[in-house]
């Protein structure tokens, strides 16, 4: 099985997030003498991976500047790119370029699968390039910070915007389903639940908070990009939406706010 897997953009991430997506939560599970993987990497990391040398067995070739004002043709920051992407705005010409570009690279290598990382979609980048090929976008599933382990899905559409459960809303909401699965479902429930509270190092504390507060919150915060980049926050930044929060929640109700694991709000660990 041939692997392809890209990172286009310098925004916010480090390269060690990059290295646990795309290598320690991902390839480091796949059997070696099955798989064949390449990277197009921006050049960015690609050069700090010279030095650091985090990513065995994985033929790497960089993503340049020069690459980037060849697709685009013009000076877009990453983030307008992002957004153009991110609002399916990828012309043809630059669609094109891109498939130009992968050529000088790899030749005619062609993948069975291609999985990016991040907000944007692998599918709209990639679908016209090699239509039959199954573009995944990875990123964080239902748990994603200690302690629990962390978990991930794999998008086979666009991220958030006409994401998968979006797309089969209708199909999903209006499925039968009898008395008989319905109980299953709700035990099913109850199993995870006591699995989590079984295994989870934080219930004596959240027991204490509980009985000090009527009710209790969980505000987990994101990188600011995530609240600026796609116009979809009523705040521009982490710390804004924090303040704004605390200043009305009443005192009788406790709020946990957890930070995301790359990107500090707070200074603090």
């Amino acid at each position: 099985m041939k692997i392809l897997l890209f990172y286009f953009f310098n925004l916010e991430l480090p390269l060690y997030a990059t290295y646990d997506h795309f290598y320690r939560w991902f390839c480091a599970n796949l059997p070696q003498d099955k798989v064949e993987i390449k990277f197009l990497l921006y050049e960015k990391y690609y050069n700090e991976n010279l030095a650091l040398n985090l990513f065995e067995n994985i033929h790497i070739e960089p993503l340049t500047d020069s690459d980037m004002k060849y697709i685009f043709d013009e000076n877009l920051t990453f983030q307008q790119i992002y957004k153009k992407i991110h609002f399916q705005k990828l012309s043809k010409i630059e669609t094109d370029k891109l498939r130009d570009v992968y050529k000088s690279k790899f030749g005619d290598w062609i993948p069975d699968i291609i999985v990016g990382h991040g907000y944007f979609s692998t599918n709209i980048i990639w679908r016209n390039i090699f239509p039959s090929v199954l573009c995944l976008t990875q990123d964080n599933s239902i748990f994603s910070r200690p302690p629990f382990e962390r978990t991930l899905v794999y998008e086979p559409f666009n991220h958030v915007i006409k994401s998968f459960p979006l797309r089969f809303k209708n199909i999903i909401i209006n499925k039968p389903i009898s008395k008989k699965d319905n109980l299953k479902l709700n035990n099913f429930k109850k199993d995870i639940t006591k699995l989590i509270d079984k295994h989870s190092k934080i219930k004596s504390k959240i027991k204490y908070y509980k009985k000090k507060f009527k009710k209790l919150v969980l505000l987990p915060l994101s990188g600011d990009e995530a609240y600026t980049l796609f116009n979809e926050s009523l705040y521009g930044s982490s710390l804004k939406m924090v303040d704004v929060i605390m200043s009305k929640i009443p005192k009788n109700i406790g709020v946990f706010v957890t930070q995301h694991d790359y990107v500090l709000t707070f200074n603090v660990r």
